[in-house]
């Protein structure tokens, strides 16, 4: 009936709960992902990946935020036709 309003502060970060559950759980491997603050980022926020890549006790890969691509510097099927009929030629 009635509603309890309980604070507390964390008991850990969430860098620091990831790299305690990490070191409970002993996984091979682990992938994360990065946004690509850049250093000044990192510093302001800080990071999780960067952190866990230096202390966590597993492999960690790391993967980047897809980039944008120029469609028309990709090679198609239809282009690599092309540049080979142009070297024929």
């Amino acid at each position: 009936d009635k509603l309890k309003l309980v604070y507390g502060s964390p008991i850990t970060t969430t860098k620091g709960a990831i790299l305690n559950y990490l070191e409970v759980c002993s996984p091979d491997v682990v992938v994360m992902g990065s946004r690509g603050l850049g250093s000044v980022g990192r510093m302001v926020l800080g990071s999780t990946t960067d952190y866990l890549l230096h202390n966590s006790p597993c492999t960690l890969i790391v993967v980047k935020e897809k980039a944008s691509v120029d469609k028309n510097s990709v090679e198609t099927p239809e282009r690599e036709k092309a540049n080979a009929s142009e070297i024929i030629d």
